[in-house]
């Protein structure tokens, strides 16, 4: 599980689409923000091939922590 926080991010590059779209032993990624340029980055993000595992967009960290927490394997 990855929480991904974007706040303060000015662009992202296309190598770190690339990590983040093949993304094979992340569970589940959690993208936090809190700007309307967070949101915009965050759907340019989600608009590249996503990853295998579920993303979603955020803007408060208690939200994304219990989604992420959902994720969790069970033992």
């Amino acid at each position: 599980m990855v929480l991904l926080q974007i706040t303060g991010v000015g662009s992202v590059s296309r190598e770190a689409v690339g990590v983040y779209s093949e993304a094979k032993t992340v569970r589940a990624f959690a993208i936090l923000g809190s700007t309307p340029v967070d949101r915009v980055i965050a759907h340019g993000l989600l608009g590249h091939p996503k990853p295998e595992c579920p993303t979603e967009y955020f803007t408060e960290l208690n939200g994304a922590l219990h989604w992420l927490l959902q994720h969790v394997p069970a033992v």
